[in-house]
């Protein structure tokens, strides 16, 4: 499951910190929802076909054609309404956070024996708790997508050019997400007494100090290899910083056609996506 606090979080932190943003009137509730990216596709049923066959992928510029369809990606932007154009700000987000925490994730999921979604919910309940003196167990997270049922459909023209299956999956994902919140928040534990094999989504009995730093606080090695002991914080941090100055020369390039900062945007996503 995904870390849906923090990636709400990262996003209005991003859109803030976005110098070439102050004047743009954001809608909230889309930048909200595009943060999500490809993690809604998870509370898709195990049964959908279409989920079966699918590989999770992000803003890649790997294959030959990817810088093209990015390109094309970007000029559909200036065509959108508020609503789309948030998203895709909210979306892009999402996949600068994402892969910057890969390989942290990826160390700690194999350090507690724990699938890599658990551990970004633990984390998401600390990262509220820490900083927001919230309790992700205690408040329900659906109160924060206030988006009516249907979502604007011209979000799928945009999407489609970069990732086609959320694209055409997305409204009914987006359905499940929200009958999935509902079901799985349960503050009070009584669904896990009724039903056995229930699992919250928040799991209401996590210790908050656990003898494992899911955090990184004491900056401990976790990366033998290039000798990375950076915190959760550090690399979100980094991340913000990446995405700002990403979404800065985005739309200086909408504003002024500046070709110079479309191929330095392209450049820094080729660096991020060369990180395993």
């Amino acid at each position: 499951m995904p870390m849906i606090w923090t990636h709400i979080l990262f996003s209005e932190e991003v859109t803030d910190r976005t110098e070439k943003l102050a004047n743009f009137t954001l809608d909230e509730n889309y930048l909200i929802l595009g943060a999500q990216g490809n993690n809604l596709l998870d509370f898709i049923p195990f049964y959908s076909q279409n989920k079966l066959f699918f590989k999770k992928q992000l803003l890649t510029l790997t294959s030959e054609n990817s810088e093209e369809n990015f390109i094309k990606f970007i000029h559909s932007i200036s065509s959108t309404n508020k609503q789309v154009t948030s998203y895709i700000i909210g979306y892009i987000t999402y996949c600068f956070l994402e892969k910057e925490m890969s390989k942290y994730l990826n160390h700690f999921s194999k350090l507690t024996h724990t699938s890599v979604n658990v551990l970004k919910t633990n984390i998401d309940t600390l990262i509220m708790h820490k900083y927001y003196n919230l309790d992700t167990r205690k408040v329900p997270v659906l109160k924060e997508f206030k988006l009516k049922i249907l979502l604007d459909s011209n979000i799928k023209k945009s999407m489609k050019i970069i990732n086609p299956h959320l694209a055409k999956n997305l409204q009914k994902a987006y359905l499940h997400t929200l009958i999935g919140l509902r079901w799985l928040f349960d503050p009070y534990g009584w669904k896990s007494k009724m039903f056995p094999s229930y699992t919250p989504l928040y799991d209401i009995h996590l210790k908050l100090n656990t003898s494992t730093d899911l955090l990184n606080e004491n900056h401990v090695v976790w990366d033998e290899i290039n000798n990375d002991s950076r915190s959760f914080i550090d690399i979100y941090n980094q991340a913000i910083f990446k995405s700002t100055e990403f979404l800065n020369l985005l739309f200086i390039f909408l504003e002024k056609k500046d070709q110079k900062s479309l191929n330095t945007a392209i450049h820094l996503l080729k660096t991020l996506n060369k990180k395993s």
